[in-house]
């Protein structure tokens, strides 16, 4: 049976690992979540997600700026935003990227990311 967690303590535990990063890059962060808000999923598995989408921002924010996470509650789900003051990718380059060279493997159709 999965337990349930806080997704703000989590929140809060990721920040703490990459505060070294993003006090380099001048980041500053603004988290709203409410304090009761839990996910039924590990601890384990909600700290890996969350550290996926912060790490990924804090290393693009080069220039500094303002992190933004949010999560609340709708309906039966958990909606967790994370926002960046990063441009992003400059549009050629998204234009060329998402054309696939080679159609995706089976392995990676099965993991049902679609």
């Amino acid at each position: 049976m999965t337990k349930s967690c806080g997704v703000k303590r989590v929140v809060e535990m990721t920040l703490e690992l990459v505060e070294d990063q993003a006090t380099k890059n001048k980041i500053t962060t603004s988290v709203s979540i409410p304090n009761d808000l839990r996910v039924h999923t590990t601890q384990s598995d909600l700290s890996q997600m969350c550290l996926s989408l912060v790490g990924n921002a804090v290393d693009a924010m080069k220039g500094g700026g303002l992190l933004t996470i949010e999560a609340e509650a709708v309906n039966d789900s958990i909606v967790i935003d994370v926002r960046d003051e990063d441009p992003g990718i400059e549009r050629d380059i998204v234009s060329t990227s998402s054309t696939p060279s080679s159609p995706p493997s089976s392995k990676a159709m099965d993991k049902g990311s679609a």
